[in-house]
């Protein structure tokens, strides 16, 4: 009975992971709370695909697999939609005409969306370290 997932599918969320988290290397100190949020969302990951290269998880642990790499893979799409498009805000820029980009792109970015990406990303968060928690008993 195939359950939709697979060690390969959070290895993908894994690499969106890590290329969200490149995406914020040089973002304005109001973006610090996403970027670190992305780092242990990144290390978790890793740890629960670690997990999941030894083990048979249980039919329920399963069903939060799917749910947790449903919503994590889709967060992080979203995430990196809004990144293209304010595809300069962690990139270095030089040069005048770079900065008057970078600063008008920064503000275009409305505060209740970053606090929707951070609210979404801690929810994720806390579902990981409960399957984390589970997977290393």
């Amino acid at each position: 009975m195939s359950f939709g997932f697979g060690v390969g599918d959070f290895i993908k969320i894994l690499e969106l992971g890590i290329e969200a988290r490149k995406r914020f290397v040089d973002a304005p100190s109001q973006y610090d709370d996403i970027s670190s949020a992305l780092k242990n969302f990144s290390n978790i990951v890793q740890d629960i695909d670690v997990l999941l290269w030894g083990c048979e998880p249980e039919p329920e642990q399963k069903a939060s697999l799917q749910h947790i790499k449903d919503d994590s893979s889709s967060l992080l799409k979203d995430l990196l939609v809004k990144l293209d498009e304010t595809q300069d805000i962690g990139a270095s820029s030089t040069g005048k005409s770079g900065r008057v980009r970078k600063a008008w792109k920064r503000i275009t970015w409305d505060p209740a969306e970053i606090a929707t990406f951070r609210s979404r990303l801690s929810l994720n968060l806390e579902m990981l370290n409960a399957i984390e928690r589970q997977l290393s008993r």
